[in-house]
């Protein structure tokens, strides 16, 4: 009898073993599922927020988004270049008179072509003539005077040191093998100048100034 007591309590202390044992072992696989959904929600919300960051880093620069910070990158309108819109030869009969022009506080400027073989004074039947193809700029008024030249084409002028106004009467002027001597020299002791790109605003104010005539 004893020995049937001592048989069903081993049985149930052992029974109650396994009970403690598969309760154990279920709370501990529980606590296992939960910490492997806890590091897996971790994990998500740690490349949510990456992801987050990333997409905060390309839309912004320096504080800024990228649109503004394209906007902030495009060229300064006034810094583009003004003078696109005008021709070479627009440009050039204005930086000459920036450089050369007598008085620059003028009311238009007057652009006049003279082709090669036109006499230097056209009131002097011996006048020498022009070799090259001239262009004569002058203000509106005498006082304003004027600049006559022959282009190069590579950034450089002759410049021929003729009067604004020729004298009516050239009979005291020496003439030799039928060319006036005095206007065969004004050819002859053209200047070469080099022209000075000049201020952009400057040269698109004389531009609008500009009358051409042939």
């Amino acid at each position: 009898m004893m020995i049937k007591k001592k048989s069903m309590t081993i049985f149930y202390i052992f029974l109650g073993l396994m009970m403690t044992y598969g309760c154990s072992k279920e709370m501990k696989d529980e606590m296992i599922v939960e910490n492997e959904a806890e590091q897996t929600q971790t994990t998500e919300d740690i490349d949510e927020d990456s992801e987050q960051s990333e997409s905060n880093d390309s839309d912004t620069t320096d504080g800024k988004t990228y649109s503004e910070f394209e906007e902030d990158q495009e060229e300064p309108e006034e810094s583009k270049d003004i003078l696109a819109e005008y021709s070479n030869e627009e440009i050039e009969y204005a930086r000459i008179w920036l450089q050369l022009g007598p008085n620059q506080e003028i009311s238009e400027l007057n652009v006049q072509h003279f082709p090669a073989g036109t006499p230097l004074n056209p009131k002097d039947e011996n006048s020498a003539v022009s070799p090259d193809d001239v262009v004569q700029l002058s203000g509106s008024r005498l006082v304003d005077g004027s600049v006559t030249y022959s282009s190069n084409g590579n950034g450089t002028i002759n410049v021929y040191k003729v009067p604004y106004r020729w004298e009516s009467t050239m009979s005291e002027v020496e003439v030799v093998d039928g060319i006036s001597v005095y206007t065969q020299d004004l050819i002859d002791e053209t200047e070469l100048v080099s022209l000075d790109v000049g201020d952009d605003e400057s040269v698109v104010e004389l531009i609008e100034l500009e009358r051409v005539t042939d």
